[in-house]
């Protein structure tokens, strides 16, 4: 066979298989779409009665805000795409299964969506306001179990763990031996010193590869970023950043805006690839 014959073979090759990728990927994430609804639309039906009954509602005890669940779901999506989180528990390595932290985690709703889902192996938050710590245990057994048996959506039964903690008090050894991969806040009115405190955990804590802070988006990525990580001990050329838009929070009008700090060694291959990146790579 003549070379540029064999050339030009060899590339319809590849085209084909560059355009059964982007119909895989395009199919993945349709079916992820569609159970992010389904899912979605379930917690949120039983997230509303559950609340009513055990009166956990938005804003009754001081500040206190949470992304929708299609939201959440949506911003896993990103994060998963991204490298930061596992696609599946069948890629968790030993030793090394995601683990989030919440910091500023009122009753536990973004845990309990991501425990229960299996998209993380343990979930922990963190609240200082006791009325909602005393309250999340018994609002997240109910949603789960409301979910589980009245849905019938096969989720975990197990409920994440919330502990009475002031944010802006933790540091890096005290959540260390958790060896968490993911801090998680809906940081929208929460104190400096909170996070302050949240940025030195990420520098702190050798486990913590990513911090997702969700937020108004008033001030430039790149304020919030330096004020979080740049101490003097590690350059700001450590981190690097990335931002999701038109997140919607429960019960609000608007939308809010996740800030995705992760160190530059933290380093997995993303799940989308633009053509000219696979080009690349060739």
């Amino acid at each position: 066979m003549k070379q540029p014959m064999r050339k030009q073979l060899n590339t319809a090759s590849r085209q084909e298989q560059l355009a059964d990728g982007r119909a895989a990927r395009k199919a993945s994430l349709s079916l992820f779409q569609a159970l992010m609804e389904r899912y979605a639309a379930q917690f949120t039906f039983k997230d509303t009665s559950v609340r009513r009954q055990i009166g956990c509602g938005e804003g009754q005890e001081g500040l206190y805000g949470s992304l929708t669940f299609l939201s959440q779901l949506k911003l896993t999506w990103e994060l998963m795409a991204g490298g930061d989180m596992p696609r599946s528990p069948a890629t968790w390595q030993p030793g090394q299964e995601p683990v989030v932290l919440d910091f500023g985690a009122g009753t536990g709703r973004p845990m309990v969506l991501w425990q229960s889902l299996n998209l993380v192996h343990r979930a922990i938050g963190y609240e200082f306001d006791q009325v909602k710590v005393g309250k999340s245990l018994p609002y997240m057994l109910r949603l789960i179990t409301r979910v589980r048996f009245e849905s019938g959506l096969p989720i975990r039964t197990d409920p994440p763990t919330l502990l009475l903690q002031d944010v802006a008090k933790l540091r890096p050894a005290d959540v260390s031996p958790l060896r968490p991969t993911l801090g998680y806040s809906f940081c929208a009115g929460m104190p400096p010193e909170a996070k302050k405190a949240m940025g030195d955990i990420l520098r702190g804590c050798a486990s913590m590869k990513v911090l997702v802070l969700v937020d108004y988006g008033h001030e430039a990525p790149l304020q919030v970023l330096t004020r979080l990580v740049d101490r003097g001990e590690q350059p700001l050329d450590h981190f690097d950043f990335r931002t999701m838009t038109g997140l919607q929070a429960m019960g609000r009008k608007g939308s809010y805006r996740a800030l995705i700090v992760r160190r530059k060694s933290h380093q997995q291959a993303p799940v989308h690839l633009t053509d000219e990146e696979e080009a690349g790579e060739q």
